[in-house]
């Protein structure tokens, strides 16, 4: 009797120990610390261009109301705009717009729906193409190139009302000339007329 009941003993306890293993292993899980995925901007990216907001993403569902996130340029100028949106896993946070070159700081403090707080502060860098200058410089030289062709044209002008007025110039002169030549020629002509006639 006492060796049936050791057997039973022995069993009971290898089942108990079975139990156990599997519901730790159910329990492990639900135990783990939260902690972030991944990010966009990730970690210590450079950035051509702007970005519009920042996005991280956690290994297990954010509590919204203790869910905290800051980006912060120079001289700790904050550029957020409104407040973070969360989704599960994720919380997102829209930026101003048109960021400006220059290294940005994001920090963030989450706490998991098990009470479990992540905090941490990474950092990306806007560093957009800055505008070509042939571009930036186009409106000023066609306003010069403008302004040049306006007074070539005035000059031009002037030179040709100088020109005629010259001309005009000429002609009167010449004109009064010839008449001066005829008035004579024909006075001559009457004393000779008259000298003859008196002989």
């Amino acid at each position: 009797m006492s060796e049936v009941c050791a057997r039973v003993a022995v069993a009971a306890t290898a089942i108990a120990v079975g139990v156990l293993t599997t519901l730790s292993c159910f329990a492990a899980p639900a135990a783990a610390h939260n902690e972030l995925v991944s990010s966009t901007p990730a970690a210590d990216a450079v950035l051509t261009n702007a970005p519009t907001e920042v996005s991280l993403t956690f290994s297990a569902a954010l509590n919204p109301a203790a869910t905290q996130l800051a980006v912060v340029g120079s001289r700790a100028r904050s550029v957020v705009d409104g407040s973070p949106r969360i989704d599960g896993v994720t919380v997102r946070q829209a930026l101003t717009p048109n960021l400006s070159n220059g290294e940005y700081r994001l920090s963030y403090r989450v706490v998991s729906q098990d009470g479990h707080t992540v905090s941490d502060t990474q950092s990306f860098t806007v560093q957009a193409a800055a505008a070509s200058p042939s571009t930036a410089e186009t409106p000023a030289k066609s306003r010069t190139a403008h302004a040049h062709q306006h007074e070539t044209s005035e000059a031009a002008s002037r030179e040709r009302a100088d020109s005629g007025g010259i001309s005009g110039w000429w002609i009167v002169g010449g004109g009064v000339a010839v008449l001066g030549v005829v008035a004579g020629t024909v006075l001559v002509w009457r004393r000779r007329t008259g000298t003859q006639t008196g002989q």
